[in-house]
C-alpha cells in the first residue's frame, strides 16, 4: 500500500477522476433532463470499484491499526467517502 507504485496508480485515479468529475458537471448543466450516458455509469462504477479495493487493501495491510497510525485522518475520510 505504501509503495512508490501503488501511489502513483493512485495519483494518476484521482486526477482521471478530477477531470471526469468536470466532464460530468459540464454534461449535466448542457442537459439537464437528460440521464447519465452509459460511458458515465461505467466510469462511476469503475472508480468506486478502485476506491473499495485500495480500502480493502489498506484495512489488510494495517489491520487494526488502521485508525491509529500516521495517516489515520486520510483513512477516516477515505472511508467515509467510499461508504457513502
Amino acid at each position: 500500500v505504501h509503495h512508490p507504485h501503488v501511489e502513483s496508480i493512485c495519483a494518476v485515479v484521482i486526477a482521471l477522476n478530477t477531470a471526469f468529475a468536470i466532464y460530468t458537471t459540464n454534461y449535466e448543466i448542457n442537459n439537464i433532463n437528460k440521464d447519465p450516458n452509459d460511458f458515465m455509469v461505467a466510469a462511476e462504477i469503475g472508480f468506486v470499484c478502485f476506491y473499495g479495493i485500495e480500502l480493502g487493501f489498506k484495512l489488510v495491510a494495517h489491520g487494526r491499526w488502521f485508525f491509529v497510525n500516521k495517516d489515520m485522518w486520510w483513512n477516516i475520510i477515505d472511508l467515509f467517502l467510499v461508504v457513502q
